[in-house]
């Protein structure tokens, strides 16, 4: 009965946080697409990037930067300038990161699954190449942080 109080309020505290992180990204949208000096192409690319972020669709394993570009009709130097001056990255490290917050999520909602399962899950295949993105972009282990998720869950 514990597991499943437990796992409840796990789903109901990420579900509260999606819906600030959405809320933030609308508001941060609509404030960027208000703005009179968005050019037509920035202002495609701030829908483009919203749907993008609320469909989660940088979990889909098969996109990449050119896959994007096709789709959106842009080439991928305006992804890439995107979202360095609107995220603050390159569009490769922004996708990563994105994928990685919702590997924790996912382990934090289901410690049960293996390593190569969540990497799938959030569009990695390899799992060599999971373990290195994680670790870089958390600055820890996977293994450790699963441990560290399960020891939480006894608690």
């Amino acid at each position: 009965m514990l597991k499943i109080v437990h796992h409840r309020t796990l789903k109901n505290n990420l579900m509260k946080k999606i819906a600030q992180l959405l809320l933030k990204l609308s508001a941060h949208f609509a404030s960027r697409s208000r703005s009179e000096s968005q050019s037509p192409t920035d202002r495609r690319l701030t829908e483009e990037f919203e749907g993008w972020l609320v469909n989660k669709e940088y979990l889909d394993a098969d996109q990449t930067m050119g896959s994007l570009a096709l789709k959106w009709n842009v080439a991928k130097e305006e992804i890439s300038d995107y979202t360095r001056l609107h995220f603050g990255k390159n569009f490769l490290t922004f996708r990563k990161e994105l994928r990685i917050k919702e590997a924790k999520n996912i382990i934090k909602s289901r410690p049960d699954l293996s390593v190569r399962q969540v990497g799938e899950m959030v569009g990695i295949n390899d799992c060599t190449n999971f373990k290195r993105q994680f670790c870089e972009v958390t600055g820890e282990s996977i293994h450790k942080y699963i441990h560290k998720v399960r020891d939480d869950g006894k608690k």
